[in-house]
Order: C-alpha cells, then sequence, then structure tokens
C-alpha cells in the first residue's frame, strides 16, 4: 500500500535492505573487479559475459 502510495505521488521508491540486496552488491563487486582486470586489447569479452558475467549474475559461480 506504502509503495503505490508514493509511485502516485511520483515519490522514489527506495528498496529495504536484504541479505539478498547484499548478495546481490558482492555479486556485482566480483564482476567489476574481473572486468576491470581484463585486458581489452586481447582477452575475449563475448567469453567474458557469457562464461563470467551471465553465470555470476544468475548465481551459478
Amino acid at each position: 500500500k506504502k509503495v503505490s502510495e508514493l509511485i502516485r505521488q511520483n515519490k522514489p521508491v527506495y528498496a529495504i535492505d536484504t541479505a539478498d540486496t547484499e548478495t546481490h552488491f558482492k555479486r556485482s563487486e566480483l564482476i567489476v573487479k574481473k572486468f576491470l582486470d581484463l585486458d581489452l586489447e586481447t582477452d575475449d569479452l563475448e567469453s567474458f559475459l557469457r562464461d563470467f558475467v551471465m553465470p555470476t549474475s544468475e548465481g551459478k559461480l
């Protein structure tokens, strides 16, 4: 009910911190760290996305 009211008033709706939020943050942080380690001129970006980013974002790694 509160969310609907905030939306009607065109106000931001903030997520409540949960264990799931922390897990999402850790996954995102891991992806960013690995990305920053890539050499974009020599590393295969497509395989990085397919073999690391997708499984990590889905919680498979």
